[in-house]
């Protein structure tokens, strides 16, 4: 399904959500990735969380970079960006143990306690 800007339109926000997360969950499985659109017809954002990582951080992708792009090749970078963030592998571990985000131990992301 290919989605489009439309003046005075919103997106189909499910459908682009399930489009998001099933894109993300194929280039980085294992994972449990959760997607909220939130579209306006001034534009509007898709807020990528995955639930190994935080229920409550999450990465910022403004929707018109998801108009002009195609191959999804935002989406896959925001994944990518997002479990290094959290110094994650792409791929979870296959024996079952889960592998914990940097912060876990009191260390965040960007350095601050």
């Amino acid at each position: 399904m290919e989605f489009k800007a439309v003046p005075g339109y919103q997106l189909d926000e499910m459908a682009l959500a399930g489009e998001v997360t099933k894109l993300l969950s194929q280039h980085y499985p294992g994972y449990l990735w959760a997607v909220h659109i939130n579209s306006t017809p001034l534009g509007g954002i898709c807020y990528i969380m995955n639930f190994h990582v935080s229920d409550h951080i999450g990465y910022v992708l403004h929707l018109d970079h998801l108009y002009t792009d195609i191959n999804r090749k935002a989406v896959v970078r925001a994944g990518g960006e997002y479990l290094e963030a959290a110094g994650l592998p792409h791929q979870m571990a296959t024996d079952g143990c889960p592998i914990l985000p940097k912060w876990t131990n009191g260390d965040m992301v960007d350095g601050n306690k």
